[in-house]
This record gives C-alpha cells, structure tokens and sequence, in this order.
C-alpha cells in the first residue's frame, strides 16, 4: 500500500515503459484533490470517483482530469492492472546529522529543524518556491526523533512552536514558512507529544495556500 506521497511521486510504467498517459491521469488526480483541500488517498481517489461520474453523464467531458482518465480509458482498454508497475519515488533523508543554531528560540528551532528535514519534493509551490512546507512521514519521523533528544521543557516549548507554525492563517505566504503534517504525519508528532507532555494541535489546513496552482 502506497502512502499518499508516493503516489503524488510516483513513477508509473506499463509493461515496463515510461507511460506519460497514465502518469498524466493520476498527476491530474492529485492536482484536483489538493484544489479540493485534500492531499490524502482519499480524497485522490474522490477526486477520481466525481470525474468519472461527470464522464458518464454522457456530455464531453470538461474537465482537466475528465480528459485525462478519457485519454487513459482509450489508451488502456482492455489491458490489466498486472501490465503496470508502479514504483514511488524516494522522499528525501539527510544524510548529515542536525544541529541547531547556537542558543536558538523555541521558534528558530523549528525552522532549523523543518529545514533540514524537508524533502522539498512535495511542498506546496509557486513555481519554483516553497509557499508551505509539507511534511510526510518520513520527513515528521526525522523531526519526532528530534524532538525527544530534547529536555522537557525546552520539548514543550518547541512543540508549542511548531504548533502555531501549522495554524498559521490559511493564506499566510511569508517567512517562515506554514507547515501542514500529512495525516501519518499528525500521528507520528501525536506520539512524540503524548511522551513530551502538554496538548497541542498539530491538525492544520489541507487547501493549499491561495494563489498556489502547483
């Protein structure tokens, strides 16, 4: 089973060659549940489930994604699921071990941190930058583990800072940048809080940022 990051990264082969008709269909499924304010499996497969309701209704389909699993069904009829293969890009891991600027906030810390683990990859973008920083699980194992080197205390506090770094307003586009936790995500920081101590929030927005079209 396939994490929903692997699916946005995925590389789909059929019989074994690049097939740019079905990585165009599912490209345009991620796209369509992210404008729906949805970056998970569901809401992918959601946004696959209404375009092919709108196919069926007879009309010419309308849109991008409609077209889309149009060209794949024309492409594809009668092939089998067994003729592709789908094989998920590798989300970055730093090789390097973290080290925090001297004397850092409780905030600082955050950024330092969410820097380093960053996988880029997966981002919510303007063209080439980063509008919101997106963490998976892999990315949120990196900073969990992190975290619970920390002293109590100093934990809580950056704990808090991350907090408010995910609720942040909903079309906040400056520095430092918004973080949102996928949902494996949420539960990995869940834990580390559970062991740390205190409440917090750490459910952000899915919509991405306004103004951000990829």
């Amino acid at each position: 089973v396939m994490t929903a990051v692997e699916v946005r990264l995925a590389d789909i082969r059929f019989k074994g060659a690049a097939d740019p008709v079905a990585a165009g269909a599912l490209t345009n499924a991620v796209n369509r549940a992210k404008n729906d304010g949805s970056r998970e499996l569901g809401g992918i497969a959601k946004a696959i489930d209404d375009a092919l309701k709108e196919n069926l209704t007879g009309k010419k389909p309308q849109t991008v994604l409609g077209k889309a699993l149009l060209a794949f069904a024309q492409a594809h009829a009668g092939d089998k699921l067994s003729d592709f293969t789908t094989t998920p890009e590798k989300i970055y891991v730093p090789t390097r071990p973290f080290r925090a600027p001297q004397n850092a906030t409780p905030e600082a810390w955050v950024t330092a941190l969410a820097t380093h683990v960053n996988a880029f990859s997966n981002d919510n973008k303007s063209g080439s930058q980063s509008t919101r920083l997106v963490m998976g699980a892999v990315e949120t194992s990196g900073m969990t583990k992190e975290i619970e080197k920390l002293s109590p205390a100093f934990a809580k506090a950056v704990l808090r800072a991350l907090e408010a770094r995910i609720q942040l307003p909903k079309d906040y586009l400056g520095d430092p940048k918004r973080i949102y936790l996928t949902a494996d995500g949420q539960a990995l920081m869940a834990a580390t809080a559970r062991k740390v101590g205190g409440s917090y929030n750490f459910v952000g927005i899915a919509a991405p940022p306004a103004f951000n079209y990829f």
